[in-house]
């Protein structure tokens, strides 16, 4: 039987520790990595999310203002009503009072 140089047990050693190191490194690097994707995806859906709610506020106040202007309207609208009624209370009262020809002037406006 051969005796097994000295150098041996200090070579293998030597390589299993390399071999160890370059495995962690690989299993670090990977890591990095992958975290470096996450974190790339997760800004991508912040970003997507941030444009989404501009969009969101955008329409709110597009809508608010339409809104604004409708109510707007039928107040206008509910004023011309009242000054129409009104106007006809005055063309029945001259009805009922059996006035005569011509009946009295319609408002500027209706």
């Amino acid at each position: 039987m051969t005796e097994t140089p000295m150098w041996v047990p200090v070579v293998l050693a030597s390589l299993s520790s390399t071999v160890i190191a370059a495995v962690i490194t690989a299993v670090v690097t990977w890591r990095l990595g992958v975290k470096g994707h996450e974190r790339e995806a997760r800004k991508v859906e912040l970003d997507a999310g941030d444009k989404f709610t501009g969009r969101l506020i955008e329409r709110v106040n597009a809508l608010e203002g339409r809104v604004d202007e409708l109510e707007e309207k039928r107040r206008k609208d509910a004023r011309l009503i009242r000054e129409q009624g009104d106007h006809i209370d005055v063309l029945e009262n001259h009805i009922w009072q059996k006035l005569p020809p011509p009946p009295p002037a319609r408002p500027t406006g209706l």
